[in-house]
C-alpha cells in the first residue's frame, strides 16, 4: 500500500451501515463493556452525520476504507477569525495498523484543520487507553487539562 495514495473521504448516507459496525468495533476496543451497541451506534450514528458542526471522514485508499474520524472546529476565543480543530473520535481498523497509516492519517487531519484557519488541534484520551496516549504525545500533543468526571 502507497501511503500517499491515502486521502480522506467525506463518509455519506450510503456508508451509514459500514460506519454503524466500524463505531461498535471502535466502541467495543475501548471498553470491552461499552453499551454503544445496536440501536446506540445507529442513533448516535445518525445524530452525528445530521449536524453540520462534525465532518465524519473515512481514511480510504484506493481500493479500500482504512478507519474514520469525526472531527469539529469552534472559534478560538478570544481569537473569533481562527479555529481550534477537535478530533472527536479516530479509528485505524486493526488489519492497517503498525504500517504508518495512523501517522498518514494525522498528517490528513492536520492539513485539513490548517485549510479552516484552525490555530490548534484538542482531543481527549481515555485515562486507560495508554497506547492512545503514547501515539498522540508522539504527534507532540501535551496534556494541558484534566476532564474529571463523576456519576449520579
Amino acid at each position: 500500500m502507497d501511503l500517499n495514495d491515502l486521502k480522506l473521504e467525506p463518509i455519506s448516507e450510503k456508508d451509514f451501515s459500514i460506519l454503524v459496525k466500524a463505531f461498535q468495533n471502535y466502541s467495543l476496543e475501548l471498553d470491552a463493556n461499552s453499551h454503544i451497541r445496536g440501536i446506540h451506534a445507529e442513533n448516535f450514528i445518525k445524530t452525528v452525520l445530521k449536524n453540520p458542526k462534525r465532518n465524519v471522514f473515512w481514511l480510504s485508499s484506493l481500493r479500500n476504507k482504512l478507519g474514520f474520524s469525526i472531527v469539529t472546529m469552534e472559534r478560538l476565543w478570544p481569537d473569533v477569525e481562527n479555529f481550534i480543530g477537535k478530533i472527536n473520535e479516530f479509528y485505524v481498523f486493526p488489519e492497517y495498523r503498525q504500517q504508518g497509516v495512523g501517522k498518514h492519517f494525522v498528517a490528513l487531519l492536520n492539513d485539513y484543520f490548517k485549510e479552516n484557519k484552525c490555530k490548534q488541534i484538542e482531543l481527549e484520551v481515555l485515562f486507560s487507553n495508554e497506547r492512545g496516549f503514547s501515539f498522540w504525545k508522539s504527534f507532540g500533543f501535551e496534556t494541558k487539562k484534566y476532564l474529571m468526571q463523576m456519576d449520579i
